[in-house]
């Protein structure tokens, strides 16, 4: 990965800002938030833009943060387009970009042209291996995800015939160019490595070659997946705590009732129950939103 000293500059102007008095001056810092708000990425894309948001709102003491969101349409072309937009409005200190490697690439470019730094926490190798001085990740990149990744289908589940499947997306083909070439690494090559278009609906020509191969194990890099579990791993999850905890309590005889269980919890904790969990938060998870993630969508898949 390149180093970057630019980091140090705008952390120290991050601070000296914090100095002013907010009385004094408008906006102090201008980081624009560009994320697919719509499109197949926008579940996640809402969930990266939410976080950015709240995170500007909770700058430090007396540092205002201007933060606009611009929505990358889940393209790639959008997400240059949305960028080139963000940064020709004012002068920015950074920008945070697409979760979504696919639009990522794209933003590459348009950061150089501004020498503004992009944040992101794309996987992509491909992004911080461009010469960009101005790309930060803050997550692991592929090349290290994908060799656990493989060690462990390879020496934990010892599979021998694995088929692997991608999308024909950037993001897609990241993550199956280095998972096939893994596996032949570690004396595992694939019995079968297709790729997708990201809106296939019709996998059966695919199946089809699976069963033909023989494969007994299936690695698949697909951004619906992302979005499938974003519909409904915290929706199921949040709407059951409560049903699961109190029937727990009560099977096993602990002797208090769930409602005895949150009052000795900690202050943190209330609260995270006061707003996911209990009756009237702001978060709880309506039967229709429930049903809709555990019939509609797991039990049917993403349309």
């Amino acid at each position: 990965m390149v180093k970057h000293s630019i980091s140090t500059r705008a952390v120290v102007g991050l601070g000296l800002l914090a100095a002013v008095p907010v009385s004094a001056r408008a906006a102090d810092v201008y980081l624009p938030i560009v994320v697919p708000v719509t499109g197949f990425m926008s579940v996640a894309g809402g969930s990266q833009r939410n976080g950015a948001v709240m995170a500007a709102q909770n700058a430090p003491s007396g540092l205002k943060v201007e933060a606009p969101v611009f929505d990358t349409g889940t393209s790639a072309s959008g997400a240059a387009t949305a960028l080139d937009k963000a940064l020709s409005d004012k002068p920015a200190l950074a920008a945070s970009a697409s979760v979504f490697g696919t639009e990522t690439v794209a933003m590459v470019p348009v950061s150089a042209d501004y020498k503004v730094p992009l944040l992101t926490i794309s996987g992509l190798s491909k992004l911080t291996e461009s010469g960009n001085k101005y790309v930060f990740r803050f997550l692991p990149n592929d090349r290290e995800i994908k060799v656990a990744h493989a060690r462990y289908v390879v020496d934990t589940l010892k599979a021998k015939k694995i088929a692997l499947i991608g999308d024909t997306t950037a993001y897609g083909q990241g993550g199956y160019n280095l998972l096939k070439e893994i596996f032949e690494k570690l004396g595992d090559k694939p019995v079968l490595a297709e790729s997708v278009e990201p809106d296939a609906k019709d996998m059966s020509a695919v199946i089809a070659k699976l069963k033909d191969a023989g494969a007994e194990l299936i690695e698949t890099e697909l951004p619906g997946l992302a979005r499938l579990i974003d519909l409904t791993t915290d929706q199921v999850q949040n709407h059951d705590v409560g049903v699961s905890l109190t029937r727990y309590l009560k099977e096993y005889g602990s002797g208090i009732t769930f409602a005895e269980l949150i009052e000795r919890a900690s202050p943190d904790i209330q609260a995270i129950f006061k707003s996911y969990v209990l009756p009237g938060g702001a978060n709880v998870v309506s039967e229709h939103e429930y049903a809709a993630a555990r019939d509609q969508y797991l039990g049917h898949g993403v349309q």
